[in-house]
C-alpha cells in the first residue's frame, strides 16, 4: 500500500513542496491522513518529526502513525500539574519522560515524537545532565556495592524494607531490590562482592521473580528536584536541527496557548516563554494542520505571524460510491473476524492488510483506504502501560483516619471510612478502601487499585 501511495501525484507534490518551502498548511484532514503525511514528510526529509498537539491525549493519531511507520511514535507526556502548581508530578510520568528523552538521545534513525503544547514548552534536563544522573547495571560487571544506597538516594529513591512502588529500593545481604521510575516492574540485583551475578524482574505483590534481564538503567525519581539544581534545556535540544514541527489543530492550539499564558505560573523558569518557543519552532521546517478552513495564508499564533504555503488537499471521506471494482481499495483489519466482515463489504479486487487505522480516506478519487473502524465506528481506547502491577500495602492506608478527605482519580473528593474485608465479584476475600460520597453512597476500592486514591 505504501508503494502505491508513494507514487500518487499528490504525495509527490507534497514532498516537493516541503522540500522547497519552509512552511505548509493543510486543512480538514482526519487523523489517518495526517499520519500518512507525517510518515512521508519524515521519510522524504530524513528528519525527526515533532507533533505538537492541542490535546493532552492524541490516541488515534498515535495509533495511525504506528500503522504507517511500523513502530510506535515516541509519546512525550507533560506533567499533569499545571504551571506554577507546587505539586510533584506522578513518578510514572517522570519515568516516561526520562525514558523518552533517553530514547531520543540515542536514536540513530528519524523518530516521530508527539507531545502536547505544555509538554513542548516545559523545560527538561540537558542531555549531559541526564547522562550524569543515570546509573546502568549489567550482569557480570562490577559496581561498588557499598555506594549503591547513597547513589540511589541522591537520585531521589527512598530506602524501604520491602519494595512495593516506584521510587523505592531495599538492600538485603548481597541483594538490591529497586523499582526504577522508567520500568514497568521492579528489579532484583544479586551481587557476589561487587560483581553483578544476576538481574531479575519481580512482581511487587508476590515478590516472586518474573524473568531475567541482562542490563537496565535507572535515572532520577524526582524530576522537579533535579530541575532546580541542574542545567536546563528543552525538548528541541534533544531533536536538534533535524526536525520538522507539526502543529496539529491550529485553532485549538491557539486557545490552549492563551489559557497557558494566563496561568500564574506561566512565567516560571521551568516553562519556555513565548519568545523562546517562537524562536525554537520557526527556525525549523513546519507543517500546520487545521481542522477548519482559515481562508488565508497569514496566520496569527502564539502572538506572532506566520506566512505559509497553502496546499490543496485531495483527501475526502469514504462513501459507498467510492467502493467500486475499478478503484484501488485497501482493506485494513486487525483480526480474522474483521477481515471476513470486510470481504463481505468491499470489492473482490480489494487488497487486504493487517493493522489498525482510526478512519479511512479517499485520495484523489480512486485510491481508497478502508479500515474496519470505518464500518464499525469502534475505536481503540487509550491503553498506555505505566507498570505491570499496582500495589500499595494496606498498612499505608491505616495511617489515614476515618473521616479524612481523600481524592479518587475517577470519582473525586470523598470521605475515607476505613478498610473492610469482603468477598469480591469472584468470591475471593479482598480488602477494600471505603469512600463515602453524597447521600451516603459508598465506593469500594480494592487495595489492588489503591493507586487511584
Amino acid at each position: 500500500m505504501i508503494d502505491e501511495l508513494a507514487k500518487h501525484p499528490f504525495i509527490l507534490s507534497f514532498q516537493k513542496t516541503i522540500e522547497e518551502k519552509k512552511s505548509s498548511l493543510l486543512e480538514g484532514l482526519n487523523d489517518s491522513a495526517k499520519a500518512l503525511l507525517i510518515y512521508f514528510a519524515s521519510k522524504h526529509k530524513k528528519k525527526h518529526v515533532l507533533v505538537i498537539s492541542a490535546h493532552e491525549s492524541s490516541t488515534q493519531l498515535i495509533h495511525d502513525i504506528a500503522f504507517f511507520t511500523k513502530q510506535p511514535p515516541i509519546v512525550f507526556p507533560a506533567w499533569e500539574a499545571l504551571p506554577g502548581e507546587d505539586i510533584a508530578p506522578s513518578i510514572d510520568i517522570v519515568g516516561m519522560r526520562t525514558k523518552q528523552l533517553q530514547e531520543l538521545m540515542h536514536a540513530k534513525t528519524p523518530q516521530v515524537v508527539i507531545t502536547s503544547l505544555q509538554g513542548a514548552m516545559q523545560k527538561v534536563l540537558t542531555p549531559q545532565a541526564l547522562k550524569k544522573l543515570s546509573l546502568t547495571f549489567k550482569v557480570h560487571e562490577e559496581v561498588p556495592f557499598s555506594l549503591i544506597p547513597e547513589e540511589l538516594s541522591s537520585l531521589g529513591y527512598t530506602r524501604v524494607k520491602l519494595v512495593s512502588d516506584k521510587g523505592q529500593f531495599a538492600v538485603r545481604g548481597g541483594i538490591v531490590d529497586l523499582f526504577p521510575s522508567e520500568l514497568p516492574e521492579p528489579v532484583r540485583i544479586e551481587f557476589f562482592g561487587d560483581q553483578i551475578e544476576e538481574i531479575r524482574t519481580f512482581d511487587p505483590m508476590s515478590q516472586k521473580s518474573t524473568g531475567k534481564i541482562d542490563t537496565f538503567s535507572v535515572s532520577y525519581a524526582d524530576e522537579k528536584l533535579q530541575l532546580k539544581s541542574q542545567p536546563l534545556a528543552t525538548l528541541f535540544d534533544y531533536l536538534k536541527d533535524d526536525t520538522i514541527v507539526v502543529f496539529d489543530d491550529l485553532l485549538a492550539l491557539e486557545d490552549r496557548f492563551v489559557n497557558l499564558k494566563a496561568m500564574p505560573g506561566y512565567r516560571s523558569e521551568l516553562m519556555m516563554h513565548e519568545d523562546q518557543f517562537f524562536q525554537k519552532t520557526t527556525s525549523l521546517d513546519h507543517l500546520f494542520f487545521c481542522n477548519e478552513s482559515l481562508y488565508e495564508n497569514s496566520l496569527e499564533m502564539f502572538g506572532r505571524s506566520f506566512v505559509t504555503e497553502r496546499l490543496f488537499s485531495p483527501f475526502t471521506s469514504v462513501h459507498e460510491e467510492d467502493l467500486v471494482e475499478d478503484a484501488k481499495v485497501f482493506g485494513i483489519f486487525a483480526n480474522e473476524s474483521e477481515e471476513e466482515a470486510l470481504k463481505a463489504l468491499l470489492p473482490k479486487s480489494t487488497t487486504y492488510l493487517k493493522g489498525y487505522l482510526s478512519s479511512g480516506f479517499v485520495l484523489g478519487g480512486n485510491l481508497v483506504v478502508f479500515p474496519y473502524t470505518e464500518w464499525s465506528k469502534r475505536l481503540k481506547m487509550p491503553r498506555q502501560k505505566w507498570r505491570n502491577t499496582f500495589h500499595t500495602p494496606s498498612s499505608e492506608f491505616h495511617e489515614l483516619n476515618p473521616g479524612d478527605l481523600v481524592v479518587h482519580f475517577h470519582n473525586g473528593i470523598g470521605i475515607f471510612r476505613g478498610i473492610e474485608t469482603q468477598k469480591n465479584h469472584l468470591g475471593i476475600e479482598t480488602e477494600f478502601l471505603i469512600i463515602e460520597y453524597a447521600e451516603k453512597s459508598k465506593l469500594f476500592v480494592p487495595i489492588s487499585q489503591s493507586h487511584l486514591v
